[in-house]
């Protein structure tokens, strides 16, 4: 798991990334989300999150 976040001075918007391995229905998959243009670091991480359990989901046949 490795996790990344930064404000950019330009526009004050933050950058939020996560990529990692997991376990989905029975095969480790590796998985990277990567964003940018969020109003906060909070707001970025949520996203993320959210991004990488509904592509978990997928991969595991739960969608």
């Amino acid at each position: 798991m490795k996790n990344g976040w930064l404000p950019r001075d330009a526009t004050g918007l933050w950058v939020v990334n996560s990529t990692g391995c997991v376990t989905a229905g029975g095969r480790v998959c590796a998985v990277a989300v990567l964003s940018d243009g969020h109003a906060s670091m909070a707001e970025g991480v949520a996203r993320v999150e959210e991004a990488a359990r509904e592509a978990v989901d997928v991969l595991a046949g739960r969608f």
